[in-house]
């Protein structure tokens, strides 16, 4: 399924589009992509970035390194049950 896509970032390719997004992201980019609210990536860089994707600030500007981001959703647990042949 694709999610909301407002700000022009292109669907990551396992969701079926190609993947085109700028060496780095506004947060606004980076929650598109990761189908998250702006407010949660926001809200998780106040903690300190000891959650969340890494982030970089550049000069007063916060922005999320594209190859972090990606790196950052592969690594999150999936959900659902396991098939019945994988749990063996």
């Amino acid at each position: 399924m694709v999610g909301i896509n407002t700000v022009g970032v292109r669907p990551h390719a396992s969701q079926g589009g190609a993947t085109e997004m700028p060496a780095h992201c506004r947060d606004t980019e980076a929650a598109a992509y990761l189908g998250l609210a702006v407010a949660t990536l926001r809200k998780w860089r106040a903690l300190g970035g000891k959650i969340g994707p890494p982030f970089r600030r550049l000069g007063g500007a916060v922005r999320y390194p594209r190859a972090g981001l990606i790196a950052w959703a592969e690594a999150q647990p999936g959900g659902g049950q396991q098939p019945a042949a994988a749990a063996r």
